[in-house]
């Protein structure tokens, strides 16, 4: 089997024109063979730098992760399932996390039967990092937790903090 400095050898021999280098040979130094060896890499590095700077929407595949969370808001009463649903709540989390916020399932008030491909309604969060997510998810429940708060501490509601 080839040893790593024996491949190493022959691809640096390719890269400098072609002369194929055999096992535990050394590779000859020629001034001349040399600056074309640099020449030949320079050329080839520049090239592999153009294609790592190339904009991501050219050919090269660029790899992202994505990471997405459920926020049950169901079973939190209107008034903070109002709050955490609001444009100008959804637009403050979205831009603080770098993350899109989009409401997704149907309400079922207490009692109800959901069909069998229907969801309670819950907020989707997406975003690149799993920190931004669940900082977007931490976010939206302390909103409808502090909304429930209120609420509950409010006489004339009908709702009443457990």
């Amino acid at each position: 089997g080839d040893t790593p400095l024996e491949r190493a050898k022959r691809a640096a021999a390719a890269l400098a024109g072609g002369v194929a280098v055999g096992p535990g040979a050394m590779v000859a130094h020629d001034p001349g063979m040399q600056s074309m060896a640099v020449r030949k890499a320079l050329a080839a590095a520049k090239a592999k730098a153009a294609e790592i700077s190339a904009p991501a929407n050219a050919a090269a595949v660029e790899v992202k992760q994505h990471f997405e969370e459920e926020v049950m808001i169901n079973d939190y009463p209107l008034k903070a399932r109002y709050k955490v649903t609001h444009r100008d709540t959804i637009d403050d989390v979205s831009e603080k996390f770098g993350v899109a916020i989009i409401s997704r399932g149907t309400y079922c008030a207490p009692g109800q039967k959901l069909g069998p491909n229907d969801k309670k309604l819950f907020l989707l969060v997406q975003g690149h990092t799993e920190i931004a997510v669940s900082g977007a998810r931490r976010e939206l429940l302390r909103v409808a937790n502090e909304e429930t708060m209120r609420v509950g501490l409010d006489s004339s509601s009908r709702y009443s903090v457990v």
